[in-house]
């Protein structure tokens, strides 16, 4: 079997990582050559994996033309199926498993996995996060035991970030961080109990951040032996104290151990006593003026009075200086700007952070019961937002205003949708706490242009070959990029399992970022009960999967929301709001729901989409299915630029642009769900001498509609369907004399035919 570097030699010209622990290389097949088009990745037991985007070719096509053979690539019998041990998984090429992983760092494998580490193609998946939990921009591949061994940051565009960001809230309630080198020794401590944050390589430290320290007011650094853990303990402080970190710093070590999983390793059992015996003996750095730990928490030498420290308002601002916090209250909830958006804290989580606070502060001994909640009074008003400013907004000295402009927050800045339209070089701004975002999209987009997305295309081009069904989605994932209810519409898209709807609703989940999207079903619509709507608050889509057969829906305020009027929207235990939606709705079923509507109120706004195209089983590619497949895929800035290029198209035209069959098909949809109005353009006409017996055309609907399964309408609601359809007829307003004795009323000017 030939090493994987030496199959890569037959491969000459450019080389890229491709996000598996593989490379993206020129095709052995000739075509396109410019442009590397086929993925080899390394495969555990049965050699490389090759995938070619742009000729689809077979591996035994790919690795002849390269003028090789499966033997040249294929592990030997003997050692084919031959899981490698832990103690040889860093020096061979063989991907290593979660399993070795635990094996190796004595960390339990189900430990590891509830953080959502995860085998991957070429290895495992390391999942690092943002502060509110969703994915980061980057994620990192291990493909080794040891991270310096065989470790690769997947595709993506944006900063890289700390590791366990989305663990700092146990760091604020203990009061205390330990700062390490990599993700091992901070599975090592989560384990054991100790709050720490990893930085991805000693030449990493400006991936800390200010916003990440709030509610932190010591931290500990730990001291590798080495000299490359040497230079980590020495810039650290330089890099907290840069960044405006104003606790206290300690540097931690221990004889005879390199980091807290080699003790873990060496005496689990006694890894707490021992470990916390070295962050007691921890010192401050020598160029820092830090106190000891026990220095610093004794009484004498907590946080100082001020001479205007003396009201709950002066602990307010103290408390947002020392946690270099910038919040906003807006709507009863208080948020923190995390560097590229607010994210809303927890009631709780805020208390727990100020009585932390107060335990340091000079008012301990004098803070009653009440004190936490006046100094949280005095934050929420000091950052109020009214609530009828619907963020994005933007605050201004004189208060906060909503931003007239379409915008949207990525990882790398602002975007300014209608400076990017227009083909302005200045449309990506720097970030800013002065614009208020309440979610922001996990990549960036510097580099969208040269994104070209090509296995989405692929995607379009399976499920929906039509060129004019690729357009409507386009102009449609194009629309949920901005908060802009103007064009009234709401989106279905009916298909049976397999013919790609639930694909298109994850693409666009991941396009927008899971802080961005909500998913209240179409049946939670209903106006007597509009709590599930508080979830949609400050979203750019609402997506609802598989929603099934409902027999109504509550269709005026469905209606409300898509044309973006205010709705009031209760709250438990709470007082109710007034929102303004913002979300696009868009619902994914096997089957159209039953919509009461007999006016065009609903039918005017909606768009239907079909995905008709089923994908066989053995053609299906479940990796498409899962959000994290597209957010390490590097694609998602490509399908961004090629969403808004749809949004472009929809703004100057001014519609959706509906191919004829989707129309057709709302039509008949719309037909089949007034049964009524079926019965009448079969069995009636305008004939302006003609009569008919209300009371006969009424039971003669009425049998009809019990024979097809349909509950009859009312006969007053019957009569204005009757009057609706055929504007031209009256009903007799008194009964009129029959032959046969019997008085009846009348439609005048309508033939029935029996």
């Amino acid at each position: 079997m030939m090493a994987f570097e030496e199959i890569l030699s037959r491969f000459p010209g450019a080389r890229k990582p491709n996000g598996r622990g593989g490379f993206l290389v020129n095709c052995s097949l000739g075509h396109d050559s410019k442009t590397p088009s086929l993925s080899i990745t390394p495969a555990n037991g049965v050699g490389p994996a090759f995938t070619c985007f742009g000729c689809g070719a077979d591996r035994k096509e790919i690795i002849e033309a390269a003028g090789m053979t499966l033997a040249d690539i294929l592990p030997t019998k003997e050692t084919a199926h031959r899981k490698p041990s832990p103690a040889d998984a860093s020096k061979n090429s063989a991907p290593i498993t979660v399993f070795d992983l635990s094996e190796d760092k004595g960390i339990p494998k189900d430990f590891l996995r509830a953080l959502g580490i995860e085998d991957w193609p070429g290895g495992v998946q390391i999942p690092y996060r943002a502060m509110d939990g969703s994915p980061a921009v980057r994620q990192r591949l291990r493909t080794a035991l040891s991270a310096k061994v065989g470790s690769v940051w997947l595709q993506g565009t944006g900063p890289l970030v700390p590791y366990g960001l989305d663990r700092l809230t146990d760091a604020r309630k203990e009061g205390f961080l330990v700062l390490v080198e990599g993700e091992s020794d901070c599975w090592t401590l989560w384990l054991q109990g100790f709050p720490a944050l990893g930085i991805p390589g000693a030449t990493m430290i400006k991936t800390l951040l200010p916003e990440y320290l709030a509610g932190i007011t010591e931290i500990y650094v730990w001291r590798e032996p080495d000299k490359a853990g040497g230079a980590f303990a020495e810039k650290i402080p330089q890099r907290l104290r840069e960044i405006g970190f104003t606790g206290a710093i300690f540097e931690a070590k221990l004889d005879k151990v390199k980091d807290p999983n080699e003790l873990h390793k060496k005496s689990p059992e006694d890894f707490k006593a021992t470990f916390q015996a070295a962050l007691d003996a921890a010192k401050a750095p020598p160029d820092d003026t830090a106190l000891s730990p026990s220095e610093y928490i004794s009484p004498e030498n907590k946080i100082a009075r001020t001479d205007s420290g003396s009201t709950s308002a002066d602990l307010a601002e103290q408390f947002l200086k020392a946690r270099a916090i910038r919040p906003v209250y807006w709507r009863g909830d208080v948020y923190r700007y995390n560097g590229t958006h607010y994210a809303a804290t927890t009631a709780g989580d805020l208390k727990a952070d100020v009585n932390a606070f107060l335990q340091k502060s000079w008012a301990r001994e004098e803070a009653g019961t009440k004190t936490a909640g006046e100094i949280i009074d005095n934050i929420e008003a000091a950052a109020l937002v009214p609530a009828d400013v619907e963020p994005p907004a933007l605050l201004l000295p004189s208060g906060a205003v909503p931003l007239t402009e379409p915008h949207i927050a990525l990882a790398d800045g602002i975007l300014d949708v209608e400076a990017y339209l227009a083909g302005k070089p200045d449309a990506l701004k720097p970030h800013s706490f002065e614009y208020i975002f309440l979610n922001s999209l996990p990549y960036g987009f510097s580099d969208a242009a040269e994104k070209k997305c090509k296995i989405w295309r692929r995607v379009l081009a399976e499920n929906l070959p039509d060129p004019a069904h690729q357009s409507l989605l386009q102009e449609w994932f194009g629309l949920c990029c901005v908060q802009d209810t103007s064009f009234e519409n709401f989106m279905l898209f009916p298909g049976e399992a397999g013919t790609g709807k639930t694909l298109a609703c994850t693409v666009l989940r991941a396009m927008l970022g899971p802080a961005a999207v909500s998913s209240v079903p179409l049946e939670a619509f209903n106006s007597s009960r509009t709590f599930p709507l508080a979830e949609t608050v400050g979203k750019l889509a609402n997506i609802a999967e598989e929603i099934g057969e409902i027999d109504k829906a509550a269709e005026g305020l469905l209606k409300q929301y898509v044309s973006g009027s205010l709705i009031q929207v209760e709250r438990k235990h709470r007082d109710p709001f007034w929102l303004r939606p913002t979300a696009r709705l868009t619902f994914a079923t096997n089957v159209l729901p039953r919509f009461a509507d007999r006016s065009n109120g609903v039918w005017r706004r909606m768009l239907i989409l079909p995905f008709d195209q089923v994908v066989s089983t053995e053609k299906r590619d479940r990796r498409l299915i899962g959000v994290k497949f597209w957010e390490a895929s590097g694609e998602l800035p490509g399908i961004l630029a090629w969403a808004l290029e749809g949004l472009r198209r929809l703004r100057e035209r001014g519609r959706f642009d509906e191919p004829v069959e989707c129309q057709k098909i709302r039509e008949d949809y719309k037909r089949d769900s007034n049964p009524a109005a079926t019965f009448l353009r079969d069995h009636c006409d305008s004939d302006f001498p003609a009569t008919t017996s209300a009371p006969k055309l009424y039971r003669a609907y009425s049998a009809w509609a019990k024979e097809m399964g349909h509950h009859p309408l009312s006969e007053p609601i019957f009569a204005r369907e009757v009057k609706r359809l055929f504007p031209l007829c009256e009903k007799q307003p008194y009964p009129t004399r029959q032959a046969d004795g019997t008085r009846v009323r009348l439609w005048l000017g309508l033939k029935f035919d029996e």
